[in-house]
């Protein structure tokens, strides 16, 4: 198996340089997604280009140390995940804890049914992706199903630029669809390993 470093950056000084080891080759957002998800556990090296230099380069030795821990990790989550083949009951139970069908807003007030509508329509996308021909309708693939309507299926605005879209995929609602899909997946092969 290969070790990589994923390297991001503002490139305008806003942010610090995030840098983190992965066995994902980062070759789209879906693979930076997938990186930056099993990076949750772990502690990503995040500098800024001020303050105590020294004491962050000592940091970054002591964090880029766990990276063949963090690699394992992520490889067996994987592998555990694409151990277990989903019934349909635990299927459904996985979708409705990734997404759910709301019928209240935070605030209480009844979700309009343009907003229920959208979400039956993302379940339906993700449940054909789960479902596909190349599907063994494992946890695996249940991440997957999900993973491939966030990166590639879901309505975009037509006037969102490439940078936008990006950003959300990386930092912003789409991250946080993909990362609850990650725990999710996990916290069902830990429920079906019992």
């Amino acid at each position: 198996m290969k070790k990589y470093g994923l390297f991001l950056s503002s490139h305008d000084g806003s942010a610090g340089v995030q840098l983190l080891p992965t066995q994902v080759r980062v070759v789209c957002a879906n693979t930076i997604r997938m990186a930056l998800g099993a990076a949750h556990k772990f502690e990503i090296l995040s500098i800024k280009h001020v303050g105590d230099m020294r004491a962050k380069l000592d940091d970054a030795k002591r964090i880029l140390g766990f990276a063949d821990d963090a690699q394992k990790q992520m490889v067996l989550d994987a592998r555990r995940m694409a151990s277990y083949e989903l019934e349909l009951r635990e299927w459904y139970g996985y979708l409705d804890t990734v997404a759910p069908i709301p019928e209240l807003d935070v605030h209480g007030v009844t979700v309009s049914k343009r907003r229920q509508t959208a979400c039956e329509k993302l379940r339906e996308t993700v449940s054909d992706n789960f479902h596909g021909a190349d599907s063994q309708r494992t946890v695996w693939d249940a991440y997957n199903s999900v993973s491939q309507y966030v990166d590639h299926q879901a309505p975009r605005r037509s006037t969102q630029k490439a940078e936008s879209r990006f950003n959300s995929l990386m930092f912003g609602a789409g991250h946080e669809v993909k990362t609850k899909a990650w725990k999710s997946a996990l916290d069902l092969v830990d429920v079906m390993s019992i």
